[in-house]
């Protein structure tokens, strides 16, 4: 079944990525973003004519309400966010605007069309303390507890979401995604190592007791497009995305060492700290069949991006150059 479906934030990481898939899907597919110049990009990159670029920006209700009310998508994924570090002149107040305010009128804006879309929210592993949870896996009955400024944002777009689900009987689904690598993303310890082997150049990491819950891009993508396959689910359901295995950084460096047959140089830097952030993901697999690939294929595509057609990639998801 083909949809119609909305993206924002469809230049981002994350966002080009699903807007690719929805489009080899046969889904129509309006993107919502206020950066015409990338959005263009994105859609002379696809070749392809089932993709409309809405313009506007979710501060202003009623533009988003326009932009609403022109696609009629019977799915929404949200995707549009601001991080800390993105933010003008250290402006954190509009980290909390834009992720928390931009939310609620999107989903407002959802309400003035006749049939109700189902919406996708991405939210993040940021709305737990994940530098010290309180027990491991982390499952969605964790407490909610953010670190940061960013994480209290999304958080604030997840309430939006079961106020607008209690209230009006919106069906949203908030998947929790953990920290995500892949093709188009050139930074983080698994783009470092990879880069460090394409370049025979050392890799500077920490030498401590740090692991973290990673997954691909393209398995993020799959836990997506699941959660809008027609089913009976209503009402506002939570899923933890991510890998089910705490992975430290020797464990991303050797796998790299394996995909690739090439030995990192690595440039170790004495750290005593300690911390470990792994998810249950128990719900979303038996909630959406998410099944996440083991650690070495998501390297091993990535490897494979970087070294298309015999030579090493410079370019990121955006199309700029990066090294």
């Amino acid at each position: 079944m083909h949809l119609r479906v909305l993206v924002t934030g469809g230049t981002g990481f994350i966002g080009r990525h699903l807007y690719r898939r929805l489009v080899s899907d046969g889904h129509q597919v309006f993107v919502l973003t206020h950066a015409r110049g990338q959005a263009g990009d994105l859609m002379r990159e696809s070749g392809e004519n089932s993709a409309s670029l809405v313009r506007g920006d979710l501060l202003d209700y009623p533009a988003a309400e326009s932009a609403v009310k022109l696609c009629q998508p019977s799915a929404v994924f949200h995707l549009a966010s601001m991080r800390c570090e993105d933010a003008p002149d250290g402006n954190l107040g509009l980290v909390l605007r834009t992720n928390g305010e931009g939310t609620f009128n999107l989903l407002k804006a959802c309400l003035q069309i006749p049939e109700l879309p189902h919406v996708v929210y991405a939210s993040a592993m940021s709305v737990y303390n994940f530098e010290a949870p309180s027990y491991v896996p982390v499952d969605e009955k964790h407490p909610i507890s953010p670190s940061d400024t960013y994480g209290l944002s999304k958080l604030m777009g997840e309430l939006s979401c079961q106020f607008f689900s209690t209230q009006a009987g919106l069906t949203c689904d908030i998947l929790r995604i953990s920290g995500t690598f892949g093709p188009g993303k050139h930074k983080g310890i698994v783009y470092n190592s990879l880069k460090a082997a394409l370049m025979g150049s050392p890799v500077r990491v920490h030498k401590n007791e740090v692991k973290r819950d990673l997954i691909s891009v393209s398995d993020v993508v799959e836990a997506l497009m699941l959660s809008v396959k027609p089913g009976t689910r209503v009402g506002c359901n939570v899923y933890n995305i991510g890998s089910g295995v705490a992975t430290s950084l020797q464990d991303v460096i050797d796998a790299v060492e394996r995909v690739t047959g090439r030995a990192i140089q690595v440039d170790y830097i004495e750290d005593n700290y300690a911390s470990q952030f792994v998810y249950d993901i128990r719900k979303s697999e038996s909630g959406l069949d998410f099944r996440p690939r083991p650690l070495e294929d998501r390297i091993a595509e990535f490897w494979g991006s970087l070294t298309a057609n015999g030579r090493v990639s410079t370019r990121s998801s955006t199309g700029r150059a990066i090294v």
